[in-house]
């Protein structure tokens, strides 16, 4: 009979080998199931259950390459994420995921061809800047290249329009010269070719320069030295002219020659009332215009206000309160101006112009610049003031006794640059080079024949005055016809090589 102690010895042998049964059945359980698991993570890894392989492979990272598995789900899942994003075109935001994982798969690749479908977005919604960054640095991928060499000429094309647009917006404030500086930089770009032309010929209708004149007794012109010739009855006058230098603008009428300097000073020679001179004051400053009368000068200043000197018997040097002027001429007893507001201002005797203008007042309200004669005192010219339209047509107010302000022929009187009024009749410059003539070199004698008109070609200045006419060509030559007495036609013979207008 066995002892009590080697019962209890046996029991717990017994014990011990089912316990150790007990434990190895329950650990190869547990094996089993962890296998199971892990089999499952896989397989849901495979089928791309990339939340459930991951919940369950954070509890088997120590299990064989769990760890492993797990960063491999959790990049599939990132990976199937930015796919998603990149295929419903939200380029940054599946860069930003492919970034976390950028040597997971072609996980760089991606991030490049969606950088350059970015660009592309860029380029189609002219962001061009932004487009041609991207494309710099993708290098050669893809038509990288022939999208930077497009962006290349769009956005010399955008550059160029918003030149024009600038132009343009210069050109419809009539800054002409500023609109022609820039459409000079885009000159083979759209129409720019075409609207400098049309600046030159707004600047030619609106210049206040003139290069030649011609006057009752005399006429003159403005060498390409900038000093003064002069032919006629003007043996006094002459020797103070000689002496004037930089001038760029002259008028005559009848003893009286003005002429602007480069400064925006004036020059003035001659006398009236029998020996009289005028004095140059120093508020004859800042001049932009001017024009002489047949015993007068008048100059218009750069802040829109006018200032006469001479004989004022008739009331012409009464222009003290004349405002925002931008043109002005003279008759043989009257001044007139043009507003900026296209009123006609007149002082001295008109002869029933400015009663004309109130009845005509529409038809001015496009005029540029003016030209104005006659209105002597016997009625022999009554006097008529010329208007020039931006679009280059021609109305008149005034006498129109001799047909000197008949533009009825429009096809005649169209493209005109500058026009220039005699005492009697009327010349206008054409954007061709030609002349156009209508009225009468004297009363009672129709104006100079056809055969003479049509040689004046290549015609870059013209000048009106007491039945003469003088045309300046574009070789610095003076063509002149009609009266003259005192040789004040003849003697321009042998001009040459005088200042040209600059367009």
């Amino acid at each position: 009979m066995k002892s009590k102690k080697s019962i209890i010895i046996y029991i717990t042998t017994i014990s011990l080998i089912i316990f150790i049964i007990i434990f190895l059945f329950y650990a190869f359980y547990q094996r089993k199931i962890i296998a199971n698991e892990y089999n499952c993570a896989n397989e849901l890894l495979e089928n791309g259950n990339y939340n459930k392989a991951i919940e369950l492979l954070e509890t088997l990272q120590d299990y064989k390459d769990g760890s492993e598995l797990l960063e491999q789900a959790h990049n599939e899942k990132k990976y199937t994420e930015a796919i998603k994003l990149f295929e419903k075109k939200e380029f940054d935001k599946a860069i930003d995921m492919f970034m976390e994982i950028e040597n997971f798969k072609d996980s760089s690749q991606k991030i490049i061809e969606a950088k350059y479908n970015i660009g592309i977005r860029y380029y189609e919604d002219r962001d061009y800047n932004n487009a041609k960054k991207i494309f710099v640095e993708l290098g050669s991928y893809s038509e990288s290249d022939f999208y930077l060499a497009q962006i290349e000429i769009k956005t010399l094309e955008q550059s160029q329009k918003t030149i024009y647009e600038k132009a343009l917006f210069y050109y419809n404030k009539k800054e002409y010269n500023k609109a022609i500086d820039l459409w000079t930089t885009i000159i083979d770009y759209d129409n720019s070719q075409d609207m400098i032309n049309e600046c030159k010929l707004q600047l030619k209708r609106s210049s206040h320069l003139n290069n030649i004149a011609a006057g009752i007794r005399s006429s003159s012109a403005i060498s390409f030295k900038r000093n003064v010739k002069i032919v006629g009855s003007t043996n006094r006058t002459k020797q103070k002219v000689d002496k004037w230098n930089d001038i760029i603008s002259i008028d005559i009428y009848g003893n009286l020659i003005i002429g602007l300097q480069e400064n925006k000073m004036v020059k003035v020679a001659g006398s009236y009332d029998d020996g009289k001179e005028i004095k140059i004051t120093d508020k004859w400053n800042n001049i932009i215009d001017i024009a002489a009368g047949e015993q007068f000068v008048i100059a218009l200043k750069g802040d829109g206000s006018v200032i006469a000197a001479g004989h004022g018997d008739d009331g012409q040097l009464d222009v003290e309160e004349w405002k925002d002027v931008i043109a002005i001429d003279a008759g043989a007893r009257f001044s007139v101006a043009l507003t900026g507001d296209k009123e006609l201002l007149f002082a001295g005797f008109d002869n029933g112009q400015s009663l004309d203008f109130r009845n005509k007042k529409d038809e001015w309200k496009d005029v540029v610049n003016i030209a104005a004669s006659g209105g002597e005192k016997n009625y022999t010219g009554g006097g008529h003031t010329v208007g020039l339209k931006s679009d280059g047509t021609v109305v008149a107010v005034g006498d129109n006794r001799y047909g000197q302000c008949d533009f009825s022929d429009t096809e005649k009187w169209s493209d005109i640059v500058k026009v220039a009024a005699g005492d009697w009749y009327t010349v206008g410059l054409k954007s061709n080079g030609s002349i156009v003539i209508t009225g009468e070199n004297f009363p009672g004698h129709e104006y100079i024949d056809e055969e003479i008109i049509s040689k004046c070609t290549n015609i870059v200045d013209i000048a009106a005055g007491y039945g003469q006419t003088l045309c300046l060509t574009d070789t610095g030559e003076v063509i002149a016809f009609g009266f003259n007495d005192d040789n004040k036609r003849d003697g321009t013979i042998g001009w040459n090589s005088l200042m040209l207008p600059k367009y």
